[in-house]
């Protein structure tokens, strides 16, 4: 599977739609069967303030690599949206930083 035509689409994806949830992503993933199932959270600086979870090394290296070139961004959003999707992580979500795992839900634009 070629990681880069994946990043340009996703890129195209994000930016046609704007506010775009890790779940739409898990779901162009599965149209087009890249395995992106595995146990890593993703986060960012604060190891307990966690985005999203359940996803392998291959992937969220593929959705670091979009950060960290700016291609997208990522932004916190309503956890209503992900109610919406089908899709929430059953950790408390984040109001303050605290010692233990929060969610804290985003969107992609």
């Amino acid at each position: 599977m070629n990681i880069e035509k994946i990043k340009l689409d996703l890129v195209k994806l994000i930016k046609h739609k704007t506010g775009v949830s890790f779940v739409e992503i898990e779901n162009y993933f599965d149209e087009i069967g890249f395995k992106y199932q595995g146990d890593i959270s993703i986060c960012r600086k604060n190891e307990n303030l966690i985005f999203w979870s359940g996803w392998n090394t291959r992937a969220t290296d593929l959705l670091y690599d979009l950060l960290n070139s700016e291609l997208v961004t990522m932004r916190p959003t309503n956890e209503l949206i992900y109610y919406i999707d089908g899709k929430v992580l059953t950790l408390p979500i984040y109001k303050t930083d605290r010692s233990y795992n929060q969610w804290l839900p985003v969107e992609f634009n």
